[in-house]
């Protein structure tokens, strides 16, 4: 198995595309923190820009998560590469393996740190305010990581089912607009259904407002966040991510296992 992810990560060095798309990303994401920062009509910071516009902390990654994942997982069957790996004596489990490790960890750290992204680029711009604790933020933000991590166990399995790069990645794309769709016109966004409405939850910090006179100001609206982590979402979070990575990535194997791999 060692052997096979090391050559992924070679082939994952030479793929240019990859990187490109990654960074196309990141540079999209920092760019448009920074603009909904010096645009915003409310809190400019930090802080406000995670409490009003979640959904730029997840929208760009799902798309990408099915990138990588149909290109690690996917990809080796149109070169054959797979049925070579079996014809050396490599088992179908560690072939498996190799390739679902390296994807679902490569993808949910990747997917993690670009996360981040748009908050640093506002905080660049307009610091991070006092609408909710930095430490509070990087907390929630930490716990992307593992809806992240269910979502790459899932186009994990799509790949090993469908064996088509360009379709797995395409269904990215799909599944990010499907979310975007899903945000706006479901109102009850609770519990842990998809991972999207799992993060959305992790962003939902209790936001209330207070109004106060300033001399000079007028009204001025003060803006109170009930930032710290509640354990039950954490644990939540966590418990359900696990439990749903393992199902996603059992099932791919059982396809796997029985696959005559035409």
């Amino acid at each position: 198995m060692k052997r096979i992810i090391t050559s992924q990560l070679y082939q994952l060095r030479r793929n240019t595309m990859l990187l490109r798309i990654s960074l196309l990303v990141a540079v999209s994401m920092a760019a448009m923190g920074a603009l909904v920062s010096l645009t915003s009509d409310g809190d400019r910071s930090a802080g406000g820009l995670f409490t009003d516009s979640n959904g730029l902390m997840w929208i760009f990654q799902i798309m990408l998560i099915g990138v990588m994942t149909g290109i690690i997982c996917a990809g080796d069957f149109g070169e054959k590469d797979i049925n070579y790996e079996l014809m050396n004596g490599h088992s179908r489990r560690s072939i498996y393996l190799a390739r679902v490790i390296l994807c679902v960890g490569l993808a949910s750290v990747v997917a993690e740190i670009l996360a981040f992204i748009p908050c640093i680029s506002a905080a660049a711009v307009s610091g991070w305010g006092e609408r909710i604790k930095p430490g509070d933020l990087f907390a929630r933000m930490g716990l992307f990581i593992f809806p992240f991590m269910r979502m790459a166990a899932f186009f994990s399995m799509l790949s090993f089912m469908i064996k088509k790069q360009g379709i797995v990645m395409i269904l990215g794309f799909a599944a990010e607009m499907g979310c975007i769709i899903l945000n706006d016109i479901v109102q009850d966004k609770s519990g842990y259904m998809l991972s999207v409405f799992n993060i959305i939850k992790l962003t939902d910090v209790g936001d209330f407002g207070l109004y106060n006179v300033v001399p000079g100001k007028g009204v001025v609206e003060y803006f109170v966040c009930e930032g710290a982590l509640e354990p039950s979402l954490a644990a939540g979070t966590v418990i359900v991510s696990l439990v749903m990575t393992l199902i996603y990535l059992a099932a791919g194997y059982a396809f796997f296992r029985k696959d005559d791999l035409e």
